[in-house]
């Protein structure tokens, strides 16, 4: 985190406050550059990136690179969370708000490892402070400057997602130790909290640092991808020479807007749309931009009724698009039975929930689509993720592991207590909620004691049941291969 405390003595606050919730995506300052408005220029569809070198590919990234104030920015971060970092502290989004605005716009300087003489690598173009106090964060827009070597070489390595993480460096005006109440809350949440753990109450933030390890794991770079960013710009060669494909398209984005912008959606949708434009004949994923813009956002905890909404929704092309993310292109566009992936509500709000989307997610590995769909399918519900729920979209791998596991364990005799603690965070990817209850379910021997013991009648038990008792550790759960499992169990006969 490198503190900077230089001859700052905090004192120890008698009485110390409790941490105060803040309210979501609260925008604290943005220093006034000018706009790059969120716009297809014209001629990007003729941009040929070959053979550019990596800074002079994502200084013509720019031209179409801009957060959703127009500010065009290289580099999408998170600089600070209220987690507990290695050095014991936590620093919750209040502790900023303060004096945050007051002096770090006019100088908002991004140093190389808090190495104030060699000089900045580039500023922050915006500040947000966003989400609450249990997963609060607060997230930067960073711009290189490529002057120096340095700025040059951070620049590259963020680029290729060789180096990810930032350290704020800050004063600390206020701060206490915990005291024993708050210690046992903590714990609950961060084990490795004690009696030491300490917590600002004000801090002043002097800088930011690109660095190699930070004090606090969870602070950083957004949107970094998979893809050797090397091995994309042939790709895009091979693009140009012979003509666009869907595949190439991708293979574009997720190395040159994931990862040379390490971008937060806004430059997938821009590209895509771009190159692929709104016309999805030669294919059956339904693009973002059906949506037309305009949609609400239900609480993140709603309840989803899948087969409520679908009876509710009118039967006409454009509405199904709007609230669905696939289509059968060769079907009748105006029935209901055309359609997959729904997740917005059928009311004219067409509210997006959370539920909807995670139910997408663990669908997309036994869904009847081709894998050009379920690929457009993922960026769709992703982009909700991001956009409207401020979650990172589950890794197609993940959620196949995690719905894997999940099918194993149903039939073992471990553990429930050790086997959530092997398979926490294969499960918590899924994050979605139950969408349909079934058939009565095979429970193993392990399970089956620890449902009993918490007087939970096993006999009779639907799939949704056992599951929703399992995952009230570690988030909501649908899964096929639990399914599976269970019709393999009675194959055998173990019942």
């Amino acid at each position: 985190m490198g503190n900077l405390i230089a001859n700052v003595v905090a004192p120890l606050v008698a009485a110390p406050s409790s941490i105060r919730q803040i309210l979501a995506g609260e925008a604290v300052w943005r220093v006034p550059l000018p706009a790059t408005e969120i716009v297809l220029p014209d001629g990007v569809r003729e941009l040929d990136l070959v053979g550019m070198s990596l800074r002079d590919a994502c200084t013509e990234l720019r031209t179409v690179r801009a957060n959703k104030n127009g500010q065009a920015f290289d580099l999408n971060i998170v600089a600070s969370t209220t987690s507990l970092v290695r050095d014991g502290g936590i620093v919750p989004l209040d502790a900023w708000r303060e004096d945050l605005h007051l002096f770090f716009p006019d100088n908002p300087a991004i140093l190389w490892e808090h190495r104030s003489l060699i000089g900045p690598i580039g500023i922050a173009v915006a500040v947000e402070l966003r989400g609450r106090n249990e997963n609060g964060r607060m997230l930067q827009w960073w711009r290189f400057n490529d002057a120096t070597e340095q700025s040059q070489t951070a620049h590259t390595l963020f680029a290729l997602g060789d180096m990810r993480a930032a350290s704020v460096g800050f004063f600390i005006r206020a701060w206490h130790k915990v005291s024993e109440e708050e210690l046992k809350k903590l714990q609950k949440k961060f084990p490795a909290a004690h009696e030491w753990t300490w917590i600002v109450d004000r801090a002043e933030l002097i800088e930011t640092s690109a660095v190699s390890v930070g004090a606090d794991p969870a602070a950083l770079a957004l949107g970094a991808g998979d893809v050797d960013l090397r091995s994309a710009f042939d790709a895009l060669g091979d693009m140009y020479a012979y003509g666009r494909t869907y595949e190439s398209q991708e293979l574009y984005v997720k190395a040159l807007a994931a990862r040379c912008a390490s971008g937060d959606g806004d430059a997938c949708r821009i590209l895509i749309d771009g190159f692929a434009g709104d016309d999805d004949d030669d294919r059956t994923a339904i693009p973002f931009s059906a949506h037309g813009g305009s949609y609400a956002v239900a609480p993140k905890t709603a309840a989803w009724d899948a087969g409520k909404e679908l009876k509710a929704m009118p039967a006409e092309r454009k509405p199904l698009r709007a609230r669905h993310a696939w289509v059968n292109a060769d079907a009748d566009a105006d029935v209901k039975s055309s359609y997959k992936f729904p997740h917005h509500r059928a009311a004219s709000s067409k509210a997006v929930v959370f539920r909807a989307c995670a139910a997408g997610f663990a669908r997309l590995g036994s869904a009847s689509v081709s894998e050009a769909d379920r690929k457009g399918i993922a960026r769709h519900l992703g982009r909700h993720y991001r956009d409207d729920f401020d979650v990172e979209p589950p890794k197609r791998e993940a959620v196949e592991l995690a719905a894997a596991s999940l099918g194993a364990a149903m039939g073992t005799d471990e553990s429930l207590d050790a086997w959530l603690e092997t398979h926490r965070h294969t499960l918590s990817v899924l994050g979605g909620g139950c969408v349909t209850c079934g058939a009565e379910m095979v429970v193993g021997e392990g399970i089956r004691r620890q449902l009993e013991a918490s007087s939970i009648e096993v006999d009779g038990l639907t799939e949704c049941e056992v599951r929703t008792f399992i995952v009230a550790n570690v988030g909501r759960v649908i899964n096929s291969e639990a399914r599976e499992a269970r019709d393999r169990l009675r194959a055998n006969g173990r019942k």
